[in-house]
């Protein structure tokens, strides 16, 4: 029927049955097909084919046809022989019938329940969730050749198909969420267009745990939570940072004594044993650099120093204070000391030398200045040697 092309046609096609008993094709390309449950004619449209069951609503009852019991007449007449008689089709009175049919919903239950319905819209509640939808075109002359497709919006996403026997079919739905739903059916004879869509929406109400209220709640129980998360995860972390800081305010303490005592013990003074951090370590070496510079000067003051260093007095004052525990002006005085304890040991240069090279102007002055760094005269130091020596004591005597 279609050229070259073989196809195989079955009962999923629509033909009543693969038993076939006779066939005959007549006037307009149309092929007849007696089988053992009644006669079918396949036809095309286009590259389209077709197969038709007639019903007693054709004139053709659904019997056993006898084998190659059937011939075409010059009139367009088709005779079938059965165990019953003779069955006479008119292949021309038998024409299309391309009606749109109206589909009604003529049966609606929800969880076992029968209900109306109704083109406003159904509310149902939540445990209303099993639908049961009988619907029919209505089509009482030929219900065997007319077919439905529906679908639901929101649950099937392609068109479903139906044959209603009798000229009613059915769709059924289970376990619906809460949500809004249209139902949608069409009806259409053989192949020919689908009719008009007939739709019933319907909503399904959430339970009240998930009603929007609830939600909210939900959402704002939610945020409280976080929020108490939040600031307990805060409030931990707060304590541990205060820890942290403590630990470190406590080393760094620890390193403080341990540089004032390497400054105290030392004659050799060395700014990153003295310092705790490279910040420090450069303001030592800068005043290191000052005062070496001066250190023969009698007239080098604390106010010179600051100038030199390139920071305020109050500023050195603090900054030193908070390094060394001393002041700027017992600072210079042990450098001073410190150099002259090496030039005590290393050389031979007299005492009165050593005053005038570390800025003093008498040798006894600066006996007793010694002797407050130190404990002991500078004769005594000389032959007593460094390990022997007490450890620097704190003064405000200003170098002269």
């Amino acid at each position: 029927m279609q050229g070259d092309e073989v196809r195989r046609i079955a009962q999923d096609d629509g033909l009543s049955n693969t038993c076939i008993r006779s066939l005959v094709e007549d006037n307009y390309g149309n092929v007849w097909v007696g089988t053992s449950n009644g006669i079918n004619r396949i036809y095309t449209e286009g590259k389209d084919l077709y197969v038709l069951p007639l019903g007693p609503s054709d004139g053709a009852p659904r019997v056993e046809m006898k084998e190659r019991g059937t011939c075409l007449m010059p009139d367009g007449r088709i005779y079938f022989s059965t165990q019953e008689g003779l069955v006479c089709i008119s292949s021309d009175a038998l024409a299309d019938n391309p009606v749109s049919l109206p589909v009604r919903i003529v049966g609606l239950s929800v969880s076992g329940r029968e209900i109306f319905p109704d083109e406003k819209g159904l509310a149902l509640g939540h445990r209303d969730n099993y639908l049961e939808i009988q619907f029919s075109a209505l089509h009482y002359a030929a219900p065997e050749r007319t077919r439905y497709r529906y679908r639901l919006q929101g649950v099937d996403t392609d068109w479903l198909y139906a044959n209603g026997e009798g000229g009613l079919a059915e769709a059924h739905y289970h376990a619906l969420a809460p949500g809004e739903y249209t139902f949608c059916v069409q009806a259409a004879v053989d192949h020919y267009e689908w009719g008009a869509s007939t739709m019933q929406t319907f909503v399904i109400r959430p339970p009240l745990w998930l009603a929007w209220w609830a939600k909210a709640l939900y959402a704002i129980i939610l945020v409280a939570a976080l929020a108490y998360l939040i600031h307990q995860y805060w409030q931990r972390r707060k304590v541990q940072i205060e820890s942290e800081n403590d630990e470190k305010v406590n080393r760094l303490f620890e390193l403080r004594d341990e540089a004032r005592h390497k400054f105290a013990q030392s004659i050799n003074i060395t700014p990153e044993k003295i310092a705790v951090n490279k910040d420090e370590e450069a303001f030592i070496v800068k005043i290191m650099e000052a005062i070496e510079k001066n250190i023969d000067n009698i007239d080098y003051t604390v106010d010179q120093l600051a100038i030199d260093t390139g920071v305020s007095r109050t500023n050195l004052y603090k900054r030193m204070k908070q390094m060394l525990g001393i002041t700027p002006n017992e600072f210079i005085r042990n450098v001073k000391m410190k150099f002259a304890a090496r030039l005590l040991t290393e050389t031979d240069t007299s005492i009165t030398e050593v005053s005038l090279m570390v800025g003093f102007q008498t040798p006894r002055y600066f006996s007793q200045c010694f002797k407050r760094v130190f404990g002991v005269l500078p004769t005594e130091y000389r032959g007593t040697g460094e390990d022997d020596v007490k450890s620097p004591q704190p003064s405000d005597a200003e170098p002269r």
